[in-house]
């Protein structure tokens, strides 16, 4: 399967010595369909389709955060 993963992060100084992150993060951000694997029996009237997607791992999630760095 193709996946791609995306991060994102920003440092803000509130003062000295402490300092805000703010961190987006998203895995397989493209979303693309990742597809079954044609049928291969030669006497079933649906070789050489594809009728499905995989499903499970390759869903979009996102998340967002903050952290405080001290």
């Amino acid at each position: 399967m193709n996946m791609l993963d995306l991060g994102a992060f920003k440092y803000f100084t509130l003062r000295e010595g402490i300092r805000l992150q703010l961190r987006a993060d998203a895995e397989s951000a493209p979303n693309h369909p990742n597809f079954n694997p044609p049928n291969t029996n030669p006497s079933s009237t649906l070789f050489g389709k594809v009728s499905a997607t995989q499903t499970g791992e390759g869903e979009r999630r996102m998340f967002v955060g903050l952290r405080l760095v001290f």
